[in-house]
């Protein structure tokens, strides 16, 4: 199935084994809103699945998609893809996010789902973001660090990067275009 629900399933089930090839398919633009899972790995611990429904109806209810469950992938909105997209590596329970602009493409109420979501997490989990949209990266993030031309321009809080003069100078074009 490929269903949101049977996917989170196997995913949290698998510890997120056998969906790294959906991941890379996706990142290509060649996800076509079918999975296929591959089996489990005989070397993973088998989980209750009343501990695996517990965490997907947790990771479901985080993201708002509850009432999405049994839905086709395919057939979400964009921006309920990407939230899927990030609820389904969360089922394996990372220790470090890596998140490549995760409002990329999404509308504004889309993008003020995923900055809710992103924000949700649990504090203890480290995440990475790159993220062009200063407003998401500033609503985001504790601690903002911005490159220019592959350099460290400047590090610090989003309020100390919002009155960063070379930063200000960089990105309006006045000292550096």
């Amino acid at each position: 199935q490929n269903a949101v629900l049977s996917l989170l399933r196997t995913a949290v089930d698998t510890g997120g084994e056998g969906l790294i090839a959906i991941g890379n398919a996706w990142s290509r633009g060649l996800f076509d809103g079918r999975f296929y899972l591959a089996p489990p790995s005989p070397d993973l611990p088998a989980t209750s699945l009343d501990s695996v429904n517990e965490r997907c109806r947790s990771l479901l209810e985080m993201a708002d998609l509850w009432d999405e469950r049994d839905a086709l992938v395919g057939n979400l909105s964009y921006g309920h893809q990407r939230q899927v997209e990030l609820i389904v590596t969360l089922a394996s329970d990372p220790q470090v996010l890596l998140l490549d602009e995760p409002a990329a493409g999404l509308s504004l109420a889309e993008s003020r789902s995923m900055v809710e979501l992103i924000k949700a997490l649990d504090p203890h989990l480290t995440v990475l973001i790159i993220e062009h949209d200063m407003d998401v990266a500033f609503e985001v993030a504790s601690e903002v660090t911005v490159m220019h031309l592959g350099e460290i321009l400047a590090e610090g809080t989003a309020e100390e990067i919002r009155a960063n003069e070379t930063v200000r100078e960089v990105y309006f074009g006045q000292a550096y275009a």
